[in-house]
């Protein structure tokens, strides 16, 4: 059983890296789709990115 240490990691999904790759990942599938814009929400944050 863990504790409540507050050691927890922390995923951080909005740094850019993250963003990139998640980027591709939906550019991929959007052009796949034929879908003229997709839209990346990261909930947590309510940070929306436009990829077109």
């Amino acid at each position: 059983m863990h504790g409540s240490g507050g050691n927890k990691p922390q995923n951080d999904f909005s740094v850019p890296s993250a963003i990139s790759h998640y980027r591709q990942q939906i550019t991929d599938y959007r052009k796949q789709t034929n879908a003229k814009r997709a839209l990346l929400i990261f909930i947590t944050t309510g940070q929306v990115v436009d990829v077109t």
